[in-house]
């Protein structure tokens, strides 16, 4: 299934493209954009409990005219705020130096973006892959998972900013939530909600 979504998306996007070439543009001409946009966040909460959550973003756009593809590297590390999960998962425990949940993910992003001098873009997740682990709160043994669940292509990208001559400049607000199935119950996430970035752009 998730194959099949990926192929529509990729079609849908080959052929948004294609559709444009094909079309007379009265003068106007392609434009190729690139964006670098990084950041980090930290809260202090774990899956929306007492903890702290850290995650490490960079991310590469490329654009065809409107029509873009986002590459976003998350790298993430968190810990609960009590003892109720098991004195591993506790942010302050002395008993080893690793975090209660580490990991690494890559996400695949269809991007649109609104505007040649003042810009909008809007963006969802297709596909993501990578590692999370954590660690049992009573043993301390390491519960590794790949493999993220599909992503729901809801919008988790948007993106404000402005050109000026052929440089851009990019604020972003990310809402990306990637799921794990944990393999003996429940589940375990990376979330980037609130997440302010910052980025360059060209425009070539």
């Amino acid at each position: 299934m998730l194959a099949r979504r990926l192929t529509i998306w990729f079609l849908v996007f080959v052929t948004s493209g294609l559709l444009w070439l094909a079309v007379p543009r009265n003068g106007h001409s392609e434009e190729i954009r690139i964006r670098y946009i990084s950041g980090e966040s930290k809260k202090n909460q774990l899956k929306r409990k007492v903890g702290k959550e850290y995650n490490k973003i960079n991310s590469l756009n490329i654009f065809y005219n409107s029509f873009g593809l986002g590459f976003t590297n998350y790298k993430n590390e968190g810990c609960r705020g009590n003892t109720n999960s098991g004195e591993y998962a506790f942010c302050d425990n002395n008993l080893t130096d690793k975090p209660y949940q580490r990991g690494e993910v890559n996400v695949i992003s269809i991007l649109y973006n609104f505007g040649n001098t003042l810009l909008l873009t809007i963006g969802g997740d297709l596909y993501a892959s990578g590692y999370l682990i954590i660690l049992d709160g009573d043993t301390g043994n390491e519960i590794e998972m790949r493999n993220p669940k599909p992503l729901p292509l809801l919008p988790t990208t948007f993106q404000l900013g402005f050109k000026l001559n052929k440089l851009e400049i990019i604020f972003e607000f990310r809402e990306s939530v990637i799921g794990f199935a944990r393999p003996d119950s429940g589940h375990a996430t990376i979330d980037t909600h609130g997440t302010i970035l910052f980025g360059l752009g060209i425009v070539f």
